[in-house]
């Protein structure tokens, strides 16, 4: 939209105001300016702002310049007050888009051109003049967004009458104002309200009416020379409650505060009190504070209904007009970091320590279509599933398994060594439901491994599988125990994997110490392979419950060595020989070597001894590595370490 500078001056005083900090307040405050043109002729700069969907309150000069005012504190020089009349008429049958009209009969009118102030803003905004009457309407609508209609007035209808006739039929004669003045003597000059609920709605409720109807009259009066009769005031009955309605948001202070942060000044201290009722008041929201809840009371102006209706919409507000530059740009620091659960670590380091054995984690979902649909009385059911493959809730992770096993034997992949970490869900009885997390593998690789190269690979078999198993525990530190399966404590097992087992070729997994029952390995029965042919060889699976699994798996909570940097400076080695007692301990030597001379000694090692029966003694070599972590060593540094460590051999053999 084009909006002129010389018009918005007439409407907030803006002669302290520099025109580029005024663009450059304006285009802070969230207004595109897209092109200032100059107006040499007219003297005068148009500003091309583009405005934003959300703004449509801005479509007349007057809104600006309200907009402007809260923007730079400057007060309005025309008064917005309007007061309702006591003397009005209801129309129950005016157009729900009209709340309200103002009009007047205008007789005896001069269709003479407008004078050339008036010629001039219209030209500036790309308005062609034409008649008083059409550039009066023009005229208003650009200045102060008031829509003005004229109808056709004969003496022997009412004015009533003739705006019900207007609101159904939509004939503004100022489209044909030739016809008007030949025809036409008297004219009804309509001023609506209109309903600003409508979305679709270009006019919202006007806060300058009273400015946009007194300027009309003088313009009509002065350059047109017509009559004016007096005013007649019609309501909308339907709609009468929204000219007293008020919008109004109670938004807390400390909300606020936090939303916007701090203010960039040396104490980083929030807006006060103080500062965010006197913004709320320069956006007219006539605020009021509740100092026992620390809240404001607002009421939204009507022009804004549309786009001021959250919380965090006044807030925004309250930013753009005291100024986003003014607050922190950046994000407060996480003083607190997130914390993973001790379970949720021991998850991970299971699938680590899978992954690195070689094994490929998998991800089903938690529903199971049934093999051969044997459906167990352990299962929970949906009532209402959204296909039939999803109707039940698996109770174990290795059927999901076999699936995926088959879809890479059809893909041909011979080597199928899968993991899966995932919850398993049963019912104990008809109202007692139980979700439990369980790790399932399934292991198949014909060519795992060949004694010799001219040998032919060998299948998989159950001591390698045990195999990996005990290793997988070991890594993870458990203290488990290997038993056979016992036919009382399967039926008590809450899942159905022991239905996919071969009954021979089955072991449980027990804690060493409380004898719980963990999980279980076993090879695949043969009868759930047999649609693939000539694949029915050893396909191993197993099931353990993460939960129990947890409980006997050591944590070291402490390490054993200690960590230092490693020196930058090279090393010296020296072979030295000594003579000790018969009866001296070596490590105890090196161990004293060691202690007295830590920092330039890194390493001492024995490479050969010598004992000589005769006079009891042993003579040994010591290959001795020195370093130093802040500098280099010389000759002089070997030889003054090399009399400390004669020094104390001296010392040993004496006693």
């Amino acid at each position: 939209m084009k909006f002129s500078w010389k018009l918005l001056n007439y409407l907030v005083d803006l002669k302290n105001i520099n025109f580029n900090e005024f663009i450059k307040k304006l285009t802070l405050a969230g207004f595109e300016i897209e092109e200032i043109e100059e107006q040499k002729l007219l003297k005068d700069k148009i500003i091309h702002l583009n405005i934003t969907a959300n703004r449509r309150d801005i479509y007349c000069i007057a809104n600006l310049a309200t907009e402007i005012s809260s923007i730079f504190n400057t007060p309005l020089i025309t008064n917005n007050k309007y007061n309702l009349i006591n003397k009005f008429k209801y129309i129950n049958t005016l157009n729900n888009n009209i709340i309200y009209i103002k009009s007047n009969i205008i007789y005896n009118i001069n269709y003479d051109k407008s004078p050339q102030w008036l010629i001039n803003s219209l030209i500036a905004h790309e308005i062609k003049p034409t008649n008083i009457l059409n550039d009066t309407k023009e005229y208003i609508k650009l200045k102060w967004g008031q829509n003005i209609i004229y109808i056709n007035y004969f003496s022997q209808t009412s004015i009533e009458s003739s705006l019900i006739k207007f609101t159904k039929n939509t004939t503004d004669l100022s489209n044909n104002l030739n016809q008007l003045t030949n025809t036409y003597n008297y004219i009804i000059i309509g001023f609506p309200m209109y309903n600003y609920n409508l979305e679709d709605n270009m006019y919202n409720y006007t806060n300058h009416y009273v400015s946009a109807y007194n300027e009309t009259i003088r313009l009509i009066t002065t350059f047109g020379k017509g009559n004016i009769s007096q005013s007649y005031n019609f309501f909308n009955k339907k709609l009468i409650h929204l000219i007293y309605f008020n919008k109004k948001i109670k938004i807390n202070k400390n909300k606020i505060q936090t939303i916007l942060g701090p203010i960039k000044n040396q104490s980083f201290k929030f807006l006060s009190t103080k500062q965010i009722n006197n913004t709320l008041r320069q956006l007219k929201f006539k605020p009021v504070y509740n100092n026992k809840n620390k809240t404001f009371d607002i009421i939204i102006p009507n022009s804004r209904i549309s786009d001021l209706y959250r919380t965090i919409d006044i807030i925004e507000e309250v930013g753009r007009n005291y100024g986003f530059k003014h607050f922190l740009n950046k994000l407060p620091k996480k003083i607190k970091q997130g914390k993973l659960s001790k379970r949720t670590v021991q998850i991970y380091k299971i699938s680590d320590i899978l992954r690195n054995m070689g094994l490929n984690e998998v991800i089903n979902s938690s529903f199971n279509k049934k093999i051969k649909n044997n459906i167990s009385i352990l299962n929970v059911k949906l009532y209402n599933p959204v296909t039939e493959e999803q109707k039940i809730l698996r109770n174990n992770i290795v059927e999901n398994l076999i699936e995926n096993y088959k879809y890479n034997i059809k893909q041909k992949n011979s080597r199928v060594e899968i993991f899966e970490i995932g919850k398993i869900f049963y019912k104990i009885n008809d109202k007692i439901y139980t979700e439990e997390t369980h790790l399932g593998g399934l292991i198949y690789n014909k060519d795992f491994i060949r004694k010799t190269w001219s040998d032919k690979p060998e299948n998989l078999n159950w001591f390698y599988a045990k195999g990996i198993l005990e290793f997988f525990l070991e890594k993870l530190q458990t203290k488990i125990q290997w038993q056979t399966c016992k036919k009382n404590i399967i039926k008590n097992i809450n899942t159905d994997i022991y239905k996919l087992l071969n009954p021979i070729k089955q072991i449980a997994i027990y804690d060493s110490m409380n004898k719980e029952y963990i999980g279980i390995l076993g090879e695949l029965n043969n009868q759930y392979t047999k649609d693939l042919q000539n694949y029915n060889k050893e396909i191993y699976i197993f099931e353990i419950n993460i939960e129990k699994l947890n409980k006997i798996t050591k944590l070291n909570k402490h390490l054993n060595y200690s960590m230092k940097p490693y020196s930058l400076y090279p090393k010296v080695i020296r072979d030295i020989n000594i003579i000790v007692n018969s009866n001296q301990n070596l490590i105890k030597i090196k161990n004293n070597l060691l202690e007295k001379n830590q920092n330039l000694i890194e390493e001492i090692n024995i490479t050969n001894e010598y004992y000589n029966k005769i006079k009891k003694y042993r003579s040994i070599c010591l290959r001795i590595t020195y370093r130093s972590n802040n500098r280099t060593l010389n000759t002089k540094d070997i030889n003054k370490i090399n009399q400390s460590i004669q020094k104390s051999l001296n010392e040993i053999n004496k006693e």
